[in-house]
């Protein structure tokens, strides 16, 4: 065991400290980071071995970087003032959690450096404290699912109060475990003191955080760890807003009675003769697309959203920041309405801000993105789960036993720790998170059940773990853990063998172990990772919706995820997966089915769009209110809607004949990723492309050498006729509701705007050249495929859904445009997205045609996946036999003008939307 974790403790904080003071506002360098080790190892006597892993801490820490977000931005709402006033305002509150930052969260300066500037851009946006005149300024922050957000809020918070800001209302989610997990991080970021001895009865003040740092100023809160707003403590404490000197703060939850009571009790006590208040106020709305959001008519707003713009016209001088990492309800907010006596909608009329996440953090395009990085994160739940605990049940289900997949990821929790202990440090928080019901009472059965097992797997590790291998796995419990090491391959991972680790450090790592259940009945101090700060809380947390929106797992490394996954904003909010995971990344694992998996491809898919969507129409100067009416209608938003309409308002589609789809057509990309799996019509389709290649050899010419990629395959000026003629013969998959070969047909030959198509062959790496005609010749694409859910789907690059290699849209363009597209995006350190070369303007509308060869995908060689793998190999083969391939299309539109059509419509008729209705997710609401 570790026996100086003291001694590697101080030499961390030590090197980190003289990095930082060598390097204020770079990143360092490798070899300084082994200077300054070395200089504070002088001090502290640690081993070869402790020094090296601080090494790599100090590394995972110290060089990372972060870059400037983007905003879309109402110029013509938008009066710049932080510049002007900036050389008048001391920035305390900002510099004290500066330094915070620094000695206790151990970022980096350049790190730091950035939040300042991306805080001064967005307190910029916000309304001058200085103007005295009567002004509302409405805008949204969007992060990524457990990046950071509340860091960026609470540097813009400690910022405007610099600015002259007096009162911060922050609303923490609708329940009260992510209200006081709020609360306890503001205390140290923001308040500087521990709020509940604030208003206890004795007031005392106990410098926490940020008070450490300097204590010459508080902030005056409100409300505090255990007590949400409580209009009779502040009563009888005597506490006005109007007669604190230093600025305030509520934390309190979106809740209808606590946000009336706050209204009333600022409108009662607070506000002056005229019925408002004058003190500029900043209502920070964390998980904005939560609760906040109207559901209901423009002239009768849900309660939540109501009482929400009640707050804001209390205050003459009040700004709006509603954050969120699935901003897409905020997006469908309707910004013309206005109603006098709730003033407007909640719609990010003056900024929408996209931030951009440190480098060492791991999102969902790490993991379901189109290259990600940690795809190996994911395993698959089998079918073992659907026939031990049905993924549609009711409250009063009976849990007999856990799916052997449930046990399997337990097991691996169990050795994550003994890895973890043994790479250290020893006394770090360790979280698994169980997810696979919403009922409480099947979370309660399922918590005592792993409770169970924990307590037998204590005994064997107590009875058994000094024993020899051999003879110890006598005991299931330790044979089944063995079992697990092997297959996941972990003496590779912690360079100890496994009878090193069953007889030295399994007791130890297994006894710490505790299972806790996170609902709405339980404690909203269960999971209470500050009571354990010095020894470190090793936790199993099994729960529902109470695991969703914002709730932090400290040291999560182990998820089970077994929850129905159509509702996209629901679903990426239970990621808690995301986030940091420094000194640990290479063990963290999470378990869903391929049905959630495919789901989170798409939601990644459709955010990327967003952001790229975002910083598109920044460089083109559009506003937020034109960015809400473009994503309304995209691919990735629309499927999103659909599924949602399926699923909360089947009764009001009950006498309706069809479901109108509408997509974007204005600068998108649609693709066929889903074929279907009928070789005939695979077959059917490549003979389509190999008439259709002959008809353009006769009849186009082909592109000449200032045309990008002009030595592959690329025809100009193909009428649309011929284009919508040959997508309506193409024959796609019915229910991939972004391709709908009738409608688009019916589209492109009506849309004056897309008369002349430019057509492209792309071609792949491969060596074998391929004849499609006598006179054409290409190199096929190779890409892997996997099976559907359903089994009546090839899916082209599995889960993530993707045809063309990007940016598959420079066909057809000028060699010189490309590059400047493409150096624009490399001066931002950006991935060029296919919109880029879509919203040049006067580009032509481009059909790429892709001959493939297809591979099973590496997900298939799993022993549950063996039969998808063989209908693969069947298709294949197939295929080879009648020397054929797979074709698919990606079909790119220009940006639209205003005089051109921006959408198409598909028509769903019944049958189809009863097939969707048989993958709808349950109803979203809170655990039962």
């Amino acid at each position: 065991m570790n026996n100086s974790p003291d001694n590697i403790n101080k030499l961390e904080n030590l090197a980190h400290f003289l990095v930082l003071q060598r390097f204020p506002a770079e990143v360092p360098t490798e070899a300084g980071i082994k200077e300054c080790l070395a200089q504070a190892r002088i001090l502290t006597p640690v081993t070869d071995e402790e020094c090296d892993k601080v090494l790599k801490l100090l590394y995972a820490h110290l060089q990372v970087t972060m870059e400037i977000g983007v905003a879309v931005v109402d110029e013509s709402t938008y009066k710049p003032w932080l510049n002007e006033r900036k050389q008048d305002i001391t920035f305390y509150y900002w510099d004290r959690y500066r330094k915070y930052l620094e000695r206790s969260k151990n970022w980096n300066g350049v790190v730091i450096e950035t939040l300042g500037r991306v805080s001064d851009e967005i307190l910029d946006l916000l309304g001058n404290p200085a103007n005295e005149t009567s002004w509302q300024r409405c805008g949204l922050i969007m992060g990524d699912v457990q990046s950071g957000k509340t860091a960026n809020y609470a540097t813009l918070c400690n910022k405007a109060m610099d600015a002259g800001y007096r009162v911060l209302i922050i609303l923490a989610g609708t329940q009260e475990n992510l209200r006081r997990q709020t609360q306890e991080r503001l205390d140290l970021e923001l308040v500087g003191l521990d709020s509940q001895l604030i208003l206890d009865r004795v007031g005392r003040k106990l410098p926490v955080g940020v008070g450490r740092i300097d204590g010459n100023h508080f902030v005056a809160t409100f409300t505090s760890k255990n007590n949400d707003f409580d209009q009779k403590l502040l009563n009888n404490l005597n506490m006005r807003i109007t007669t604190c000197l230093e600025p305030v703060v509520f934390v309190i939850k979106k809740q209808k009675h606590r946000l009336t009571y706050l209204e009333k009790w600022l409108r009662i006590y607070n506000a002056g003769p005229d019925g408002k208040i004058d003190s500029p106020m900043l209502l920070i709305d964390d998980e904005a697309d939560n609760a906040s959001v109207n559901t209901k008519d423009d002239d009768d707003p849900t309660t939540i959203n109501e009482c929400i713009r009640k707050l804001l016209i209390l205050f003459k001088r009040a700004s709006y920041v509603g954050v969120t990492a699935t901003p897409y309800a905020n997006i469908f907010i309707n910004p013309d309405n206005e109603k006098e006596m709730l003033g407007n909608d909640l719609f990010p009329r003056d900024f929408i801000y996209s931030l951009a996440p440190p480098t060492n953090y791991i999102g969902n395009t790490a993991i379901f993105g189109d290259e990600s990085s940690h795809e190996y994160v994911v395993q698959d739940i089998g079918d073992d789960a659907e026939h031990t605990i049905p993924i549609k049940h009711g409250s009063q289900f009976n849990v007999e036993d856990l799916p052997e997949s449930l046990y399997t990821a337990l097991n691996y929790f169990v050795l994550i720790n003994v890895i973890r202990d043994i790479r250290g440090p020893i006394h770090s928080h360790r979280s698994m998170l169980v997810n696979i019901s919403r009922f409480t009472n099947v979370q309660s059965q399922t918590r005592n059940i792993i409770h169970a097992w924990i307590e037998r797997i204590k005994s064997a590790a107590i009875n058994f773990g000094s024993l020899e291998p051999q003879e110890a796995m006598r005991n299931s419990s330790i044979k089944s853990l063995y079992d697990t090491w092997q297959a996941f391959h972990l003496s590779l991972l912690c360079e100890k063998d496994w009878r090193t680790v069953q007889q030295h450090w399994l007791c130890y790592a297994v006894n710490r172990l505790t299972v806790v259940e996170v609902n709405q009945r339980t404690s909203s101090a269960i999971l209470d990772y500050d009571a354990y700060k010095d020894n470190g809380f090793r936790v199993i947390a099994v729960g529902g919706n109470s695991l969703t929106r914002g709730l932090t797992l400290e040291g999560l490394c182990v998820s089970y995820f077994y929850r129905n996954s159509q509702a996209y904003d629901t679903l990426l909010q239970m990621g808690r997966w995301f986030g940091y995971r420094i000194g640990y990344e290479d063990l963290c694992r999470v378990w869903m089915t391929d049905e959630a998996r495919e789901c989170y491809s798409h939601i990644t898919k459709a955010t990327n769009e967003l952001r790229d969507e975002i910083y598109s129409m920044r460089y083109y100067g559009m506003t937020p209110r034109e960015f809400g009416l473009k994503v309304r209608s995209s691919p990735g938003s629309t499927e999103r809607m659909v599924s949602k309409l399926l699923i909360t308002a089947r009764n009001k589609m009950r006498h309706a004949t069809d479901y109108i789809h509408t997509v974007s057509v204005s600068a998108e990309l649609l693709e066929t990723p889903k074929i279907i799996i009928d070789t005939d019509r695979i077959i059917g389709n490549f003979n389509l492309a190999k008439q259709f290649v002959a008809y353009l050899e006769a009849t186009h010419k082909k592109a000449d050498d200032s045309v990008f990629h002009s030595t592959h395959n690329v025809w100009v000026d193909v009428p649309r006729e011929k284009v919508a003629s040959f997508i309506r013969s193409y024959i796609a998959d019915p229910l991939y509701l972004h391709f709908q070969t009738d409608g688009l047909a019916d589209f492109i030959a009506q849309a004056n705007h897309l008369e002349s198509w430019d057509i492209a062959l792309p071609e792949g790496d491969t060596k074998e050249e391929y004849c499609i005609t006598n006179k054409t010749v290409i190199k096929r694409q190779e890409r892997s495929v996997d099976i559907s859910p359903n089994k009546k789907s090839i899916r082209i690059n599995g889960a993530k859904l993707r045809v063309g290699s990007r940016p598959c849209t420079r066909y057809g363009l000028d060699n010189s445009i490309v590059e400047e597209i493409t150096q624009r995006r490399k001066q931002n350190k950006q991935q060029v997205p296919d919109k880029d070369f879509l919203m040049k303007p006067d580009r032509k509308p481009l059909l790429l045609i892709h001959f493939i060869n297809i591979k099973p995908h590496t997900n298939l060689e799993k022993p549950e996946r063996v039969e998808d793998r063989t209908l693969v190999v069947q298709v294949m083969d197939r295929l080879n036999g009648k020397k054929a391939c797979v074709v698919a299309l990606s079909v790119g539109f220009p940006l639209a003008t205003k005089d051109n059509t921006m959408y198409v419509k598909y028509k769903i008729n019944l049958v189809q939307q009863e097939l969707l209705l048989e993958a709808a997710t349950e109803a979203q609401n809170a655990d039962d």
